[in-house]
């Protein structure tokens, strides 16, 4: 997780899937997303998948 609160992606996407943690700046449009299992695992793998560089200075 950004901050380091959340060790692993699986507990960052049970996170997320859960709606996150309220706080005053939170959107409160952001809601449980209620994922299967399946659907947690799907994501896990396609995050990933993922690759790339960080460039500092990029816009």
């Amino acid at each position: 997780m950004h901050d380091g609160s959340v060790a692993t992606l699986e507990a960052v996407v049970e996170f997320y899937d859960g709606g996150g943690r309220r706080n005053p700046h939170v959107d409160p449009e952001l809601r449980p997303l209620r994922l299967s299992a399946e659907e947690k695992q799907v994501l896990i793998v396609f995050l990933r998948s993922l690759t790339g560089r960080v460039r500092e200075g990029s816009p």
